[in-house]
């Protein structure tokens, strides 16, 4: 976290999203974290350089304290902190916002900040501590969203509405309001200038995203010294978003196009809208306590993040699910847990909305699975894999439509082209697929076959069969926990 008086910082809580540090600076923790204690660094700007004592804070105590949420950047982490007098290189984001914070009169709390306060290099250590960024961010008092410097248009923002120094003028907008010192034309100028602007922030397009925005009690999201409540954002996205406006003029502000711009020209800002989807997509499930791990995986799996495991370790905390975070494991292991406990999950049919359709949920849930995974369905053992897991997943016989939809795309596409939208042929289908299939798992099973892994390392048949046997013991004893 990080206490922000003028000249001195504390961060207190670790993240474990990115590795930024370019040597081995495991000297920098004196021991290991376990899943309940947090670091804590104490943040001093002296004569501008930033510097900081990591101490160590137990997330079962009352501790109060604010967390960063933030884009890590693609420029090279090129701006130092010094932690405990060894060097940290951060990415200039970060160090804005760092500098930014330490300038500021505010009252003195601590501030988690993922970068500083976890020793990536120990694998242990950051698979323990991803477990608890669902309470790290449900227990801050408020979560900070960093949207960054923006100086271009937060400028001519302020250049053309002076009044919008005052967050007050930009919290009555949001809500829909004219301040005495706008109009209501210019109020609602300002309003779709911020929607647009900030909706269009990489900050949407990362995946730790989802649950650093859903669950925090009160958010404060920050554009260079411009600061809006979270809660004054939602409203307006509801209100203005929902209904397509704000959709519909995007391109109209700073990156306005003129009446003799190209077709081409104008499709650009299809890029934008899309963002802007990914955001509502986001609020969507802002009030939901908690969503299916099926779900999760499904909606926002396909958002971006720098370690492939992240695609999924870092959805756990909206969820009730059974995977625990362990980067030592295989991205195969991973998937058994994941794959079963989802299908298990749609097998059971409560966690469907009432127009899905099961079947479909499986082909998305397991297409989106191994994409976010880098796996490749076709694979040997990961054909293998899903099949072991449908079976764990106590799935009845209908269900093997699903492995039908997959395995036709992948092995006869022109046959599911054909076919693809009579349903009964389609059904057929399916069935013989399966059968060939079960008798080739059958085969496997009874040779104990030696089947290569996307890594290329070999393992036999039971090898594999107990890896999937582990993921649905564990997840059969969390599901049996009250």
């Amino acid at each position: 976290m990080l206490d922000l008086r003028r000249g001195e910082a504390i961060t207190e809580c670790p993240d474990v999203q990115r590795p930024v540090r370019q040597v081995d600076v495991s000297e920098r923790y004196e021991k290991r974290l376990d899943g309940r204690a947090a670091r804590t660094p104490a943040l001093a700007d002296l004569e501008g350089d930033l510097a900081c004592h990591l101490e160590v804070v137990s997330l079962d105590d009352a501790v109060e304290f604010t967390a960063l949420s933030y884009v890590l950047g693609t420029e090279q982490p090129f701006c130092s902190v010094q932690v405990d007098g060894h060097t940290l290189w951060i990415r200039p984001n970060l160090h804005a916002y760092l500098t930014l914070a330490a300038d500021e009169e505010t009252k003195g709390r601590g501030i988690f900040i993922d970068a500083i306060c976890i020793n990536q290099n120990d694998i242990a250590e950051r698979s323990s501590q991803v477990a608890l960024m669902g309470r790290v961010y449900s227990q801050a008092d408020e979560v900070v969203v960093w949207f960054g410097m923006e100086e271009q248009w937060t400028s001519l923002l302020l250049s053309k509405h002076p009044s919008t120094r005052d967050n007050a003028v930009l919290e009555a907008c949001l809500l829909g309001e004219a301040p005495s010192c706008l109009s209501a034309e210019n109020a609602r100028h300002v309003e779709t200038w911020l929607l647009v602007e900030i909706s269009d922030n990489p900050y949407w397009s990362r995946l730790w995203t989802v649950q650093e925005y859903q669950l925090p009690r009160r958010l404060q999201l920050r554009v260079n010294k411009l600061r809006i409540s979270g809660s004054s954002f939602h409203a307006a996205v509801r209100r203005r978003f929902l209904h397509g406006e704000i959709l519909e003029r995007f391109g109209n502000m700073s990156r306005s196009t003129s009446n003799d711009d190209t077709a081409e020209d104008r499709n650009s800002d299809c890029s934008d809208t899309f963002v802007a989807l990914r955001l509502l997509s986001i609020e969507s499930t802002k009030e939901q306590k908690s969503i299916p791990l099926y779900r999760a995986v499904i909606s926002f799996a396909g958002q971006d993040c720098f370690l492939m495991y992240d695609k999924i370790f870092g959805l756990l905390g909206l969820s009730d699910s059974s995977v625990i975070p362990d980067y030592s494991r295989t991205p195969l292991q991973i998937y058994a847990q994941v794959l079963i406990e989802g299908l298990r999950e749609i097998a059971q049919g409560t966690t469907l909305d009432s127009e899905d359709n099961p079947t479909i949920a499986m082909v998305s849930f397991i297409t989106v699975l191994n994409s976010s995974l880098g796996l490749v369905l076709e694979q040997p053992a990961v054909m293998l894999i899903t099949l072991l897991a449908i079976n764990r997943a106590d799935l009845d016989l209908s269900h093997l439509i699903l492995l039908l939809n997959m395995t036709l795309k992948l092995r006869q596409p022109r046959l599911y082209q054909l076919f693809g939208t009579n349903s009964d042929v389609l059904m057929a289908l399916s069935y013989v697929e399966a059968d060939s299939a079960t008798r080739r798992v059958e085969c496997m099973r009874e040779h104990n076959s030696v089947i290569a892994g996307p890594d290329g390392v070999a393992r036999t048949y039971a090898a594999w069969e107990q890896d999937v046997n582990e993921a649905d013991k564990i997840t059969r004893k969390t599901a049996r926990q009250p």
